[in-house]
């Protein structure tokens, strides 16, 4: 194919700064470019303050041509959503074929199209549960703007591409659905005993464990300890619950994580380790009796598919994207219903041929999510815009 020979745009500040799925999928797709034939058709675009020099060729990214702008990030959205400026094109310093957020932030280009991945559309479905920290950075005006003047929205699923026309009012012919995807060299099944004791034992956990695994977010950690202390009645040693994750952010009329461990007498049963390095993770997955993870609204779910690619039986939500992620290898429940939520996860400590069963599905549903389909689809979207 003979493509234009104008350069593309990708900001790539999202991908820098944790290890999030929204970062795991800008580094993605980051390392995909750089195999293709496009590599030589990429500006990338990023703030003054991030990412730092160096940084997208420690991912193995050759020699890549990164434009900053002068502006650090949180005000280079600003001044793009309110005045238009800088353009995608003059931080390049040429007239580019179009420009890509990783991100619901609106990238303003000279004659050319915006492309915008969205993630979720929660601070536009529950503008109630804002933090104050949301609504002092103006966070559901600056994703209005981007929703209404990109040219085309990238969904990360069904679910979001329903809500984006739905709630956002978005034309369908404007959003296309690619759907992330699973690190499967890194996210597999540990079946080395001694490995996973080594690991299991550095971290003081000794015994069966439920786990959960993603931003301490309230909306996201849901009715799980309330679900929790249901199960520790009915057992008289029940097994311990692992929260691993860093990120805690709370909406209006939630209470804190402590505060909430607390209240429910739950401190010697429930086991924080903050944030884990990812090497990790997969022993954590493949030694859980159970994974739980019941947000009350998820844009895709890529922790709920990591813990499956290393065969964890899960229980999830059954609203949003995740029946859309797990399919028929998992428990779907009530995210609002704790009784609900613990009778699922006491069925699968009772029943470990359900176990078993629900691990074989995980793994198979997992391998249909590969990031290489991810990286792909996106690539051609690019092409046909080039072409």
């Amino acid at each position: 194919m003979r493509y234009s020979k104008r350069k593309f745009g990708l900001f790539i500040t999202p991908a820098y700064r944790s290890s999030a799925g929204i970062e795991k999928y800008g580094r993605a797709l980051l390392k995909a470019i750089y195999r293709s034939e496009l590599a030589d058709r990429v500006v990338l675009l990023g703030a003054r303050d991030s990412p730092p020099p160096g940084w997208v060729e420690s991912l193995g990214c050759g020699r890549p041509t990164v434009a900053r702008s002068n502006l650090p990030r949180r005000l280079l959205q600003y001044t793009w959503a309110l005045l238009g400026k800088p353009t995608a094109d003059a931080m390049a310093g040429e007239d580019l074929a179009f420009a890509h957020n990783l991100f619901e932030r609106w990238i303003p280009t000279k004659n050319s199209p915006s492309i915008m991945t969205v993630h979720d559309l929660y601070v536009e479905k529950f503008p109630q549960r804002l933090t104050v920290h949301q609504k002092l950075v103006l966070e559901r005006p600056l994703r209005s703007v981007a929703m209404r003047r990109a040219n085309l929205l990238i969904a990360d699923s069904h679910n979001t591409e329903r809500d984006l026309i739905e709630i956002a009012r978005v034309p369908p012919e404007r959003i296309t659905v690619i759907h992330l995807g699973v690190d499967h060299s890194v996210f597999r099944r540990v079946d080395d005993a001694d490995r996973a004791r080594q690991v299991l034992n550095r971290y003081g956990v000794g015994g069966p464990f439920i786990l959960y695994l993603g931003s301490l977010y309230s909306r996201k950690i849901g009715k799980l300890l309330e679900a929790y202390k249901i199960l520790c009645s009915r057992w008289e040693s029940p097994p311990k619950l692992v929260l691993i994750g860093g990120r805690e952010m709370l909406g209006v009329g939630y209470k804190s994580l402590s505060e909430r461990l607390a209240m429910l007498n739950l401190g010697g049963n429930v086991i924080r380790l903050g944030v884990v390095p990812e090497e990790a993770l997969p022993v954590f997955m493949s030694a859980a009796l159970v994974f739980v993870y019941v947000s009350l609204y998820e844009g895709f779910g890529l922790g709920v598919l990591e813990a499956m690619a290393c065969g964890a039986p899960v229980v999830v939500s059954s609203t949003s994207s995740l029946p859309e992620v797990v399919g028929d290898a998992g428990l779907l429940v009530d995210p609002m219903n704790e009784q609900e939520i613990a009778s699922a996860m006491q069925r699968l400590l009772d029943d470990s041929s359900l176990r078993d069963e629900l691990r074989r599905r995980s793994m198979a549903r997992a391998a249909l999510f590969p990031w290489e389909q991810t990286t792909q689809q996106t690539l051609d979207v690019y092409r046909r815009m080039l072409g």
